[in-house]
């Protein structure tokens, strides 16, 4: 597990629009979704709300990898790395439910154990 930098933190808070998840599945195909229910947690983890992302679920497998890309307000693009748990209960998931919306609560929190981050293309972490 990598730390971000307070640059990375940043460029975070800045992002406009969805982050693009990506999991894989023990047949080897990847799956992506948008998830607009996003949030950092510590300098460490990127945890998703659940909002009906089943297939994101049954890819989390024992050390899965994913990834997460998102896009800057000034149109610097970021990619994430790293491996991927789903949580129904623990840190993550009481994190996930202070920020996630009612209207469709989440049911489970994917999280992301950051290993590695991309800036335009070029490695920073």
């Amino acid at each position: 597990m990598s730390a971000v930098t307070e640059a990375i933190k940043q460029a975070w808070e800045n992002r406009e629009g969805p982050i693009v998840l990506t999991t894989v599945g023990n047949d080897g195909n990847p799956n992506n979704i948008y998830a607009t229910e996003v949030n950092m947690q510590g300098n460490d983890k990127i945890v998703i709300a659940n909002k009906f992302i089943d297939r994101t679920m049954k890819n989390r497998l024992p050390d899965s990898k994913g990834s997460v890309v998102f896009v800057t307000e000034d149109k610097k693009s970021y990619l994430v790395k790293g491996e991927v748990h789903y949580e129904y209960a623990g840190k993550n998931f009481k994190f996930m439910k202070t920020w996630s919306k009612d209207r469709h609560p989440g049911h489970g929190a994917a999280v992301i154990n950051i290993d590695s981050v991309f800036e335009d293309g070029r490695q920073v972490v």
